[in-house]
């Protein structure tokens, strides 16, 4: 039991850099809406969501050459 409700969370916290609220938050949501695939799912898609925001943050788009 503390598995579940204190050292999971430490540690995806810690990979993830996701706050638990946030992802508390998104598991309420998507379990409401998706019943207990929303609730599987939770995890995976903030943590899909969070790399791509942290890629596009951080891209930036090639110079453009002016043309002559």
């Amino acid at each position: 039991a503390m598995e579940s409700y204190v050292l999971t969370p430490i540690l995806q916290r810690q990979a993830l850099d996701i706050p638990p609220a946030t992802l508390f938050a998104f598991q309420i949501l998507l379990g409401v809406v998706f019943g207990i695939w929303g609730l599987a799912l939770a995890l995976p898609l903030v943590a899909i969501a969070k790399v791509m925001i942290d890629h596009f943050k951080t891209y930036e788009a090639p110079a453009r050459a002016e043309a002559a």
